[in-house]
C-alpha cells in the first residue's frame, strides 16, 4: 500500500527495574491474571520435588502500583510468563532489565526478543507439562543456591533490555512526528 511505516520504540524505567543481587529471593513472580495453568503447574512441579512449591515461594502479582510490582519482579529470582498471547512482551523485558531470569511460555509476538536458551527459558505456549520440565532445572538451581548457572542467561537478558532507554523512545517519538507534521 505504500504507506509510511514507523516503529514507536518502548522503554524500561531504569529507576524501577534494575538488578539488586542482594535483594534477590528463592522467588517465582507471575502475572495473576494471566496464570489460568499455574494450578496444574504447581501441582506438577510438586510431584517431581516437593521443595519446588514448598521451600519457592511463588508469588502471584496483581492489583500493585508499578512501583509496588517493579519491587516484586526485582526481588524475585524468576520470572514467570505464563501469557499465551503478547504484543510486545513489556514484562519479560522489565524482568531481564532487573536481572530475574524469564521463563515461560513463547507466546505469540516478542520472539525477536526471547530467546530460548539464550536470554530466557521458554516451552510451547499452553504446554505447562513440558513447561514443568523446563522448569525444573532452575528451581533445582535455586534451591541449591547455584544461581550463578544463570549468569549466562541473566547477561544476554541485561543486553536485551538495554537498548530500551527513554532516550531511544524520545528519538523514536520525535522521528514520528516530525514525519507527520
Amino acid at each position: 500500500m505504500q504507506l509510511p511505516i514507523h516503529l514507536i520504540a518502548s522503554s524500561i524505567d531504569a529507576d524501577l527495574y534494575h538488578f539488586e543481587l542482594a535483594h534477590k529471593q528463592p522467588r517465582v513472580a507471575y502475572i495473576q491474571r494471566k496464570a489460568a495453568c499455574i494450578d496444574p503447574l504447581l501441582r506438577i512441579l510438586g510431584a517431581r520435588n516437593s521443595a519446588y512449591t514448598e521451600r519457592i515461594r511463588w508469588q502471584p502479582l496483581a492489583d500493585l502500583r508499578e512501583e509496588e510490582y517493579a519491587a516484586e519482579i526485582r526481588a524475585a529470582s524468576i520470572f514467570l510468563n505464563l501469557s499465551t498471547a503478547e504484543g510486545f512482551p513489556t514484562s519479560c523485558v522489565e524482568a531481564m532489565a532487573s536481572g530475574t531470569v524469564v521463563a515461560g511460555f513463547d507466546g505469540v509476538g516478542g520472539r525477536d526478543l526471547l530467546r530460548h536458551g539464550e536470554n530466557c527459558i521458554l516451552a510451547p505456549t499452553g504446554d505447562y507439562v513440558t513447561l514443568a520440565y523446563t522448569l525444573a532445572p532452575l528451581l533445582d538451581n535455586l534451591l541449591n543456591g547455584g544461581a550463578a548457572a544463570w549468569k549466562e542467561l541473566r547477561e544476554n537478558g541485561f543486553k536485551t533490555a538495554a537498548p530500551l532507554t527513554a532516550e531511544s523512545e524520545t528519538r523514536s517519538l520525535v522521528q514520528f512526528w516530525q514525519s507527520v507534521l
